[in-house]
């Protein structure tokens, strides 16, 4: 059995959280995700990632990121991205796989924007570390898919180089 660490918008996406956890749990993955996340929005924080849920992200093998309306704007997202994949003594990277929710906004026929999902994700997601597909109740789907995440992790190496995020974004979308 898997342990997946789901990184979401809290304000609206918990129910999806909730849902995958319905799907996943004693089938495919125990998820590590926090039950609330109490993050300082204070800029000026010396390491902008001390507050990511080490604990819960250090035994886990997969991050996905449910990708909603205004997951794109959260500096916590940005964190929980970076720590996932960073490589250290206590933790090894884990794979990336992002869900597109229901809750998220299509301007046209593509399954999303490049500046309206994570941007390290996205940046991941170029380099072929990370997948992205959408929302699905289909519990074999979601175990290949974190199965293909796992295998990723193991043959290729993330992309971790962006700034961190000093604060949540907003706008229609970040810039390049």
């Amino acid at each position: 059995m898997r342990k997946v660490y789901i990184s979401f918008d809290e304000a609206n996406d918990t129910q999806y959280r909730d849902r995958l956890e319905e799907l996943c749990y004693d089938k495919t993955c125990i998820s590590r995700s926090p039950e609330i996340r109490n993050v300082d929005n204070d800029s000026s924080a010396q390491d902008p990632y001390q507050q990511v849920p080490h604990e819960d992200l250090k035994d886990s093998s997969v991050t996905i990121v449910l990708i909603g309306k205004d997951t794109w704007k959260q500096k916590i997202i940005d964190r929980e991205i970076y720590s996932s994949l960073n490589d250290t003594e206590t933790q090894s990277r884990n794979g990336l796989l992002g869900i597109m929710l229901p809750t998220y906004v299509r301007t046209g026929s593509e399954l999303y924007h490049p500046t309206t999902i994570p941007r390290r994700l996205h940046q991941n997601i170029v380099c072929d570390y990370a997948t992205i597909c959408s929302w699905t109740n289909d519990v074999s789907l979601l175990n290949g898919l974190i199965e293909d995440a796992i295998v990723k992790r193991n043959v290729r190496n993330p992309d971790n180089s962006l700034p961190p995020l000093t604060c949540d974004l907003s706008g229609a979308g970040w810039s390049e």
